[in-house]
């Protein structure tokens, strides 16, 4: 399950800094982020970094950030 973590945290940050498939890659790290959240809930030193990383995601998708420089936009995805 360990390598399954790794590609999928490997997979949205590279989705995030190429501008690839942004609105999955910003909707998947809110879920991967989420699921740390729930399942760290007893650890209080990680819960600071998982919310703001939710939080980042849920500004990333409100704002619709991959309509500029991405690939996103150069191919015209996601209108």
């Amino acid at each position: 399950m360990a390598y399954v973590v790794v590609y999928a945290e490997l997979a949205l940050g590279v989705g995030l800094v190429a501008g690839f498939l942004t609105p999955v890659a910003l909707a998947g790290g809110l879920l991967l982020n989420l699921l740390y959240f729930t399942l760290v809930i007893h650890d209080w030193a990680e819960q600071g970094q998982n919310s703001m990383m939710a939080l980042i995601s849920v500004v990333g998708l409100f704002a619709m950030c991959w309509q500029t420089w991405s690939v996103d936009a150069a191919v015209g995805w996601f209108g």
